[in-house]
């Protein structure tokens, strides 16, 4: 019995505190992908967590990504394609990058339809390489 009495209960933390806490992960990772991991670990914790967390990670997403990466790329636009609530709740800025090629995949095509016809963008960007950002 004394092995049962020393056992301690886990501390337990309300959910608008384990909220704030991914709001200021999320707010850190604008300025750096590095926090992506964090979001996707505190995602895992409890199905609670996940939209709080999917809000931070699906708020942004830039097409295309370089060539080089087509394999994620790919995965990226069948996960999305497959999970339409992602692109049409957390979805809220686009980037459309100018420096690669631009819908030459199929997929992006799709994924980019669904997106313009879901209301929940707030933001469009237009970026290059070679030309300054245009908003």
């Amino acid at each position: 019995m004394a092995a049962h009495s020393s056992m301690k209960t886990p501390a337990k933390l309300p959910l608008d505190v384990l909220g704030y806490i991914v709001g200021i992960v999320g707010a850190a990772g604008r300025q750096s992908s590095i926090y992506a991991g964090t979001l996707n670990t505190l995602s895992l914790t409890c199905k609670f967590m996940v939209p709080i967390c999917r809000r931070h990670l699906f708020s942004k997403i830039t097409f295309p990504l370089a060539r080089r990466e087509l394999p994620l790329l790919n995965g990226r636009n069948e996960f999305l394609l497959s999970h339409p609530i992602i692109t049409t709740h957390y979805l809220k800025n686009l980037v459309l990058d100018t420096s690669h090629d631009f819908l030459t995949n199929a997929l992006e095509y799709d994924l980019l339809q669904i997106i313009c016809d879901s209301s929940s963008l707030t933001s469009f960007h237009i970026e290059s390489f070679y030309i300054t950002r245009w908003n």
